[in-house]
């Protein structure tokens, strides 16, 4: 949690451990998406709780709520930066703002954790 926001602040994009690392972690994450179409949901209702079990209904509910969230903190800004070949692009400052989209991946560890901790009391 303390890594991801100094990279995008301060290091030029490379191919370097970090790199790979993020890339692993990237992996992770779509692993984690395509999961997600496959998992029961369950969902709060006037009449109590309610089991998503049709991959219809999870995908519904699942692109309603953090599929973009999901998408946009997996999306590899920095191998668009390094492939570019405008020497403008890789120093614009709106493109470092860009960046900046992968702090979202700290909002998918937060939601992992959360899961985990559900398993736990489920367990």
């Amino acid at each position: 949690a303390v890594v991801t926001p100094f990279e995008v602040a301060y290091l030029k994009p490379k191919v370097d451990v970090l790199f790979v690392v993020n890339r692993s972690v990237d992996f992770i994450f779509v692993m984690d998406m395509i999961l997600q179409l496959f998992l029961k949901v369950t969902i709060e209702t006037p009449e109590g709780k309610k089991y998503l079990t049709s991959r219809h209904q999870i995908a519904k509910h699942y692109l309603k709520g953090w599929f973009l969230i999901d998408l946009v903190s997996i999306l590899p800004y920095d191998v668009i930066t390094m492939t570019s070949s405008s020497e403008g692009l890789k120093n614009l400052k709106a493109f470092r703002v860009v960046r900046l989209l992968r702090l979202i991946k700290l909002i998918r560890v937060l939601r992992a954790s959360r899961m985990v901790q559900r398993w736990e009391n489920y367990i």
